[in-house]
């Protein structure tokens, strides 16, 4: 699936060359962030066109120079803020989302090639926090959703093999643990309807491995 992506991305990307040439020597510098790079890019006059949005999937590619000046931790913000990153919902299931995604987002696939990306997402998922129920009250229902599908959307990634399998045996049962709490405290909360669950069934169609399965799911 993820091979089939990459070669219906070339079709794309000469659609979207012409595009995209013009105005990558005006959004991309040697120190600019990735959330400067994102919105210059939406903000484009090309973007505000009627173009296709496999066309504006091609406009979001990292350049690999930016990615090479990353990080692991900054390349995983880079990902976890990518403008299409909620289009894994879009499809029959979220295993599918999540295969077309590989294919067609260039930081997925740096991600999941550096040694130290599965440490590293641990430690994000760890520290992202789960509404209680006092600030879910003080919120509209926008920023409420838009806190719903953050955390969904670093689950789907925490279920994904290169973190699983990128994991030690001690980290792997770190991250069953912190899945565990987390599911807790949004029954508690009881605003996160169908991402309440989103880890336990990526995890359950995605891991590979029984053994690593088990002992995330202790």
């Amino acid at each position: 699936m993820r091979y089939f992506m990459k070669v219906l991305g070339l079709g794309v990307l000469c659609i979207a060359l012409w595009i995209h040439g013009p105005y990558s020597a005006k959004t991309v510098s040697a120190d600019m962030d990735y959330a400067t790079y994102y919105k210059n890019i939406i903000e484009s006059d090309v973007w505000q066109s009627e173009i296709d949005h496999s066309v504006r999937v091609e406009m979001l590619q990292l350049p690999e120079e930016m990615i090479e000046a990353m990080d692991t931790d900054t390349l995983a913000d880079a990902v976890l803020a990518y403008p299409f990153l909620g289009d894994i919902y879009a499809f029959d299931s979220i295993e599918d989302g999540v295969n077309i995604l590989f294919g067609s987002f260039n930081g997925l696939r740096a991600l999941e090639q550096r040694e130290e990306a599965a440490d590293i997402l641990l430690k994000k998922y760890k520290e992202f926090e789960v509404l209680a129920v006092s600030e879910a009250e003080a919120m509209d229902s926008a920023a409420v959703g838009d806190e719903l599908f953050a955390l969904s959307n670093l689950e789907v990634l925490m279920a994904q093999n290169f973190v699983t399998q990128g994991l030690d045996d001690a980290g792997r049962r770190e991250l069953g643990e912190e899945a565990a709490r987390k599911y807790r405290e949004k029954k508690v909360c009881g605003r996160y309807g169908g991402t309440l669950d989103t880890f336990y069934r990526v995890l359950e169609v995605t891991c590979e491995d029984e053994e690593v399965y088990n002992q995330i799911i202790q």
